[in-house]
């Protein structure tokens, strides 16, 4: 092959390769763009509960989350989310039926009032998709009538599926329209097709706020219900925040759910956790990049991203990286070092080495001007080592005002004025 030739292809192979990088920055650029829909914050939030703290008698949890709210506060923690609050047919509250009986209602509301009254959000979990009923119908032979408030048949979606076979609502006992999302078969799902169950939900959330100190919301299991919906009652009973948990680890369809709820609210980043879980148990790192963007929804929606390592149902059976304490740190360098608005768990919360970290680690969040929309430039994503400068002006090697690495691997930041602010097994942060 002739010089001429070798010029000619290397000059090529130049070219290509600066136009795929000024396309993936122009993609970034675009996506910032549509993040504006979101929130740039630094907040932090934090779930209060397990699996199997929960019982009937909800006044002793209640209690243990104020006697942990001081410690919350001083860490910089911003919101806390609690428990669905209403009756319901199991202890944990995901099967609620009479909306407006509180169990313990006394003593979360004097909780709730002085969680908000030190200026933390008050996340209630909304379980809005299916409801459990009272009574046995005489048409339907289910139990398909509510109380509090108050339906029959034709608030139950048309052939909701019950497990063992058959419908909820047989279409001769006049059931609503079809479902909006997928179906449970553990309660009956509601149509919020229904104008009266539109009503009814948007009166308990503003009855939840004035009586409950309720100010931000956690939506259940949206994938059963339109975003749509999710939508409307946020716009009609104006939450400071909301978060909607689509439990899918594929991105495009947690960005699809957030795009059909018009942008009105955040989602858990399930697809980053599992990139995440699968990163640090197998030391390669290389999934964390999608392009120049971080993995998951908050490479495409920091804005309304949550990232999470675990919550009641994940550690249930799919404990983030077995519960490890030094994986679960390096977890939380990871996510409270990146874009997005970060959620802290329970069991993790109470792990003693766990909780020293993640308190360094929301102090260097909250004083190095690290947020949701935060510049980020991923250095290294291989076997070994992750590696990223974040803040403003993290837009090239050595930008920022963090930075950051995972894995079994060494390196440092590159250029000037970088201090080591605090480091671990397998992970370190600089500041400057």
């Amino acid at each position: 092959m002739n010089t001429i030739v070798l010029f000619l292809l290397f000059a090529f192979a130049s070219v290509a390769a600066k136009k795929s990088v000024f396309e993936q920055k122009k993609e970034w650029d675009f996506r910032n763009g549509r993040n504006l829909v979101g929130f740039n914050t630094n907040d932090v939030y934090y779930q209060s509960f397990n699996w199997d703290v929960l019982s009937e008698d909800r006044s002793t949890f209640y209690q243990s989350v104020l006697d942990e709210v001081g410690n919350l506060q001083s860490a910089y923690i911003n919101g806390i989310w609690f428990p669905p609050p209403s009756q319901t047919a199991d202890n944990q509250g995901y099967m609620p039926g009479m909306w407006y009986t509180i169990p313990g209602g006394d003593t979360l509301q004097y909780v709730a009032r002085n969680v908000s009254q030190r200026g933390l959000k008050v996340i209630m979990d909304i379980v809005i998709n299916h409801r459990s009923a009272q009574y046995v119908d005489g048409c339907s032979h289910q139990y398909s009538v509510f109380k509090q408030p108050d339906w029959g048949n034709d608030k139950v979606v048309k052939h909701d599926d019950l497990c063992n076979g058959g419908y909820t609502v047989p279409d001769n006992c006049g059931p609503g329209n079809y479902d909006t999302g997928e179906n449970t078969c553990y309660c009956p799902d509601v149509d919020h097709t229904n104008g009266e169950v539109q009503s009814d939900i948007i009166n308990w959330l503003n009855w939840l706020q004035q009586n409950y100190s309720v100010n931000a919301y956690r939506f259940d299991f949206v994938k059963g219900y339109s975003g749509y919906y999710v939508n409307k009652y946020i716009s009609a009973t104006g939450p400071s925040f909301s978060v909607g948990e689509y439990f899918d680890g594929d991105t495009g369809k947690v960005d699809n759910w957030i795009q059909s709820a018009s942008y009105s609210s955040t989602a858990f980043d399930f697809p980053n956790r599992y990139y995440l879980r699968d990163a640090i148990n197998n030391n390669d790192y290389s999934g964390l990049q999608q392009g120049v963007n971080p993995a998951g929804v908050i490479g495409v929606y920091p804005g309304l991203a949550c990232p999470f390592l675990d919550n009641h149902d994940t550690s249930r059976d799919d404990r983030f990286c077995g519960g490890n304490a030094d994986k679960l740190t390096q977890g939380y360098a990871y996510i409270l070092t990146h874009p997005g608005i970060p959620f802290v768990y329970h069991d993790d919360w109470f792990m003693s080495t766990v909780q020293q970290a993640i308190k360094i680690f929301i102090s260097i969040r909250k004083n190095h001007q690290l947020s949701s929309t935060m510049d980020i430039y991923i250095d290294k994503h291989q076997g070994g080592l992750y590696a990223a400068y974040l803040g403003p002006g993290a837009t090239y090697v050595g930008g920022g005002t963090v930075a950051m690495k995972l894995g079994t691997n060494s390196w440092s930041p590159s250029g000037g004025g970088w201090n080591l602010n605090t480091s671990g097994n397998n992970y370190a942060i600089w500041t400057k």
